[in-house]
């Protein structure tokens, strides 16, 4: 059984992003993903588990055995840069048999089980190309056969898809989780990438200049975000401060909110309503129960596949995401329309 946790991990990197009071564990067979913005921490974590960063406090335990002080080279834990780090010179065997050759352990047995990971990442007939004859993907799927080659028994994989397209990024993410998943790997995978984090963890945790913010399942952490940042983080959001609490929340001098007071007492500072949680009705009413506030149509820029509407609403601007439908295609004639929003009351989120 391979489990990994941190106990109360504090730490300086060298660009002077720090870890404060990192507590998490890893269970068997468990993909985790560490999001957070650029140093945050999600990097540092990984360094401090493969040993390339010196806590300043705290206990790495691996499988229960202590591994704090360890050099990288003693950790049994392998990982996978954002750069591939392939040995340029050498063919997709040979880089997955390197580790083995400076381990001098059983190169013939080893072999096997190379060839075995080589075809598990769909690389067969490729085992002689070197590295500069393989596309973006393909290099990617050698760093991970390699890690995996060397029996490591955490898997860590730092910002591994940056580097590439979007559409290959697309593909190879989903393809290394079922590869991990495949052979029952423990899994730590660092990403600022929002989307990708949910689509490929077991569990998400959420950083933020240096502190957990949350940790728990996609699920969990999307629908019950602990903080306001996560709740922000993880989607487009209406944010305003909190000017005057009551029967309802002001957030300005003409707009005071509806809320779920058996929910919320005592003082908040912040109001936040996802974007995505409005709906704007035109020519119907909002269902019965929601909040409904009427306004004018002021912005609107398309996004692909969504289109982002402000409304002004008295002296607040709010912002709606929606999916294009066949009432917003015309969206040269909206601006300046008045239109109603509402939303379900528990979508107002008090922190």
């Amino acid at each position: 059984m391979t489990s990994l946790e941190l106990r109360n991990i504090s730490a300086t990197s060298k660009t002077g992003a720090k870890l404060r009071n990192i507590s998490l564990k890893v269970e068997e067979g468990d993909y985790i993903v560490l999001l957070g913005p650029t140093g945050s921490g999600p990097t540092e974590v990984l360094q401090v588990i493969a040993g390339l960063l010196k806590v300043d406090s705290g206990e790495i335990l691996l499988n229960g055995r202590e591994i704090t002080d360890l050099p990288p080279e003693d950790r049994n834990v392998s990982m996978v840069f954002e750069q591939f780090n392939l040995f340029p010179h050498m063919s997709v065997l040979d880089n997955l048999l390197y580790s083995a050759r400076v381990r001098r352990e059983d190169i013939a047995q080893k072999e096997k089980v190379a060839e075995e990971i080589i075809s598990m990442v769909r690389l067969d007939g490729r085992e002689d190309a070197i590295s500069r004859e393989l596309s973006g993907g393909m290099q990617q799927r050698v760093g991970v056969a390699r890690a995996v080659v060397a029996s490591s028994e955490i898997l860590l994989l730092d910002q591994p898809y940056r580097a590439l397209d979007a559409k290959i990024r697309a593909e190879l993410r989903m393809e290394v989780r079922n590869i991990v998943k495949g052979l029952n790997l423990s899994c730590v995978h660092s990403t600022h990438e929002t989307e990708e984090a949910m689509l490929v963890a077991d569990k998400v945790a959420i950083f933020k200049d240096g502190h957990l913010e949350q940790f728990g399942t996609p699920e969990e952490i999307f629908d019950n975000p602990a903080t306001a940042f996560v709740a922000s983080f993880l989607a487009e959001s209406n944010n305003w401060d909190v000017r005057e609490m009551g029967e309802k929340v002001r957030i300005s001098e003409q707009v005071a909110l509806d809320y779920d007071r058996e929910n919320y007492s005592g003082d908040y500072s912040k109001v936040i309503i996802r974007q995505h949680a409005i709906d704007l009705f035109f020519d119907e009413d909002p269902p019965e129960g929601w909040s409904s506030y009427e306004g004018t149509i002021t912005k609107i820029r398309l996004l692909g596949e969504s289109i982002r509407i402000t409304v002004r609403v008295g002296d607040v601007d709010f912002i709606v995401r929606e999916l294009i439908n066949p009432n917003l295609r015309t969206v040269d004639r909206l601006e300046g329309q008045r239109v109603v929003l509402g939303f379900p009351v528990e979508e107002v989120r008090l922190y």
